[in-house]
């Protein structure tokens, strides 16, 4: 490289000229060599985009110089300092490279841009030596990642030996910016909090742009981490960086934060979206696979009706509508939907729930979740006033050796849904042998809808049997007031008068007590216009009959 700046001829201009009319001079066919000559001098006087050009032609018109190892590196040192980081990845990764000692702290800038530390850690290893020889801001600007490779490594004895050569060599005012926030990361892993946030907010209010945002991100992941700050105040300010600054590997940074602090503020759509960019924008970062894998859980989560998301049934249909892909395969996403299903059903969006969970029954589930599915698709569709489409969502979800609680479920569904086609004998007989609880309250809203009042009674009393009217519970005190009713429809004046015999002083302390009274009393007339006059007064009862 001191050989490549030919500074023994002259001045830099002359130089350059001389070396420009050599290449203008020479035959088409012989200007490989002048124009290599004239991109080492721009190379050693840290001219990239200039040298990065002229190796470019001579690539372009000389397939065989592919196979310079010096040109190959020029090429890609040079991209790698304007920025041009993907297209370095293919020069540094030619083999004939592979060995070339030279090209390790170049690997070392992409890794380091990919956020790859150890890798680029490894890379700088031989660089304090390499770099003796390079101008001072190219050395600044491979010193700089190697210093913060080794923070980021916890190798924090080489990072104070790479912070003190910057200290000394730091060519202008930028370079001299960037050391303190050098220093401010250091201290930061150090665990000298008070000492890196003293010097991120000095460097936060330097001039260059690159340092100046590192900083500021530095300073409120720092003010994060000690609480100094909540997320409410730090999201305004990484949304500024986010737009304020884009550079592959401090943008991932940002973004992530950024997103992490939406997933915690309940912002699923933007936490969900941010990742789902970086993913897009950087599969091959060491992050992306934590990225997934919060992705994954918040998504899970915000169909977990069971836990305590605060995800609103609307913006769960959001986020299954905006980010489908996120649904896993097999039984998770089996579930998730499931979750789904039953957020629809939150805001009556039977129709759209009974699709998700009759997709499942007739095409993903087999046994007994199958038959558990189908159950609850039965429940939704009787829900919706479909008691046919019940009945057919337990058929096509039927099968051998269920558990016998679902079994007892999925057969009272069926007698409600034949109850409601009117098959009143079909439904009862059904659940004839049924001793559960559950079958004796389906009983009386069987006969209850089929004005059997007498035997809708006898039902209820069925399930005060074992009632102390002592210790009358507010379940019980109901079910007593809708036997008072179902036994005065039925006009049976000793049933009423045993029901209230046995529960008129427990009912007395009820909020129902005047209800009941005037339903236990001697009454002039059973017929229906009559005794709603009679109880016009009783706003409790006016709406229970209603």
């Amino acid at each position: 490289l001191p050989a490549w700046g030919l500074e023994d001829r002259g001045a830099f201009a002359s130089v350059e000229a001389g070396l420009n009319r050599a290449v203008i001079e020479a035959p088409e066919a012989d200007r490989d060599l002048p124009r290599v000559a004239l991109a080492r001098f721009y190379f050693a006087h840290d001219r990239s985009a200039e040298a990065a050009g002229l190796v470019d032609l001579v690539l372009h018109d000389r397939k065989s110089a592919a196979d310079d190892p010096e040109l190959l590196l020029i090429s890609a040192a040079a991209k790698i300092l304007m920025g041009e980081i993907d297209s370095a990845r293919p020069l540094l990764a030619a083999p004939v490279l592979n060995g070339e000692v030279e090209a390790e702290p170049w690997r070392g800038m992409i890794a380091a841009a990919d956020g790859h530390w150890e890798g680029a850690a490894s890379d700088f290893v031989a660089a304090p030596t390499l770099l003796a020889d390079y101008p001072p801001a190219m050395r600044t600007a491979l010193g700089q990642q190697a210093a913060e490779a080794a923070i980021r490594t916890l190798d924090t004895v080489g990072a104070t030996e790479w912070v003190e050569r910057l200290k000394g060599e730091a060519p202008d005012a930028a370079a001299a910016d960037h050391v303190l926030y050098l220093e401010g990361l250091l201290a930061r892993v150090e665990g000298r909090t008070a000492e890196a946030r003293d010097a991120w907010e000095k460097a936060a209010q330097c001039r260059d742009p690159e340092t100046r945002a590192r900083a500021q991100f530095g300073l409120a992941d720092l003010l994060l981490e000690t609480q100094a700050i909540d997320g409410a105040d730090a999201i305004p300010e990484l949304e500024a960086l986010r737009f304020g600054w884009h550079d592959d590997g401090l943008e991932f940074d940002i973004l992530h934060r950024l997103a992490g602090l939406y997933l915690d503020a309940g912002r699923l759509r933007d936490g969900l979206g941010l990742m789902r960019q970086l993913v897009a924008d950087h599969p091959d970062h060491p992050g992306t696979p934590a990225i997934l894998a919060a992705m994954d859980k918040a998504f899970r989560g915000a169909f977990d009706t069971a836990g305590d998301s605060p995800t609103t049934p609307f913006e769960a249909l959001a986020l299954h509508d905006e980010f489908p892909e996120l649904t896993p395969t097999g039984v998770a996403g089996d579930r998730i939907l499931q979750g789904l299903a039953e957020r629809f059903v939150q805001i009556d969006l039977l129709d759209r729930a009974a699709a998700l969970l009759d997709e499942q029954v007739s095409h993903r589930l087999t046994g007994a979740e199958k038959a558990r599915v189908g159950a609850r698709l039965a429940v939704i569709r009787l829900m919706d006033n479909r008691p046919e489409a019940a009945i057919t969502a337990l058929a096509k979800s039927d099968g051998a050796d269920l558990d016998p609680a679902l079994a007892g479920d999925r057969r009272r569904l069926e007698a409600e849904a034949l109850a409601e086609l009117g098959r009143v004998p079909d439904a009862l007989a059904l659940i004839a042998p049924d001793r559960d609880p559950e079958a004796a309250k389906l009983r009386v809203r069987i006969y209850w809808r089929a004005k059997e009042w007498a035997a809708a009674a006898a039902a209820i009393g069925t399930l005060l049997a074992d009632a102390e009217p002592e210790q009358i519970t507010a379940e019980e005190a109901r079910r007593v007031k809708s036997a008072a009713v179902a036994l005065t429809l039925a006009d049976d004046s000793a049933g009423l008068a045993a029901l209230k015999q046995r529960f008129g002083p427990a009912m007395a302390e009820t909020p129902d007590a005047a209800a009941f009274q005037l339903l236990t009393g001697d009454l002039a007339t059973t017929d229906s216009a009559g005794l709603a006059a009679r109880l016009a007064g009783v706003g409790r009862l006016e709406g229970f009959l209603t």
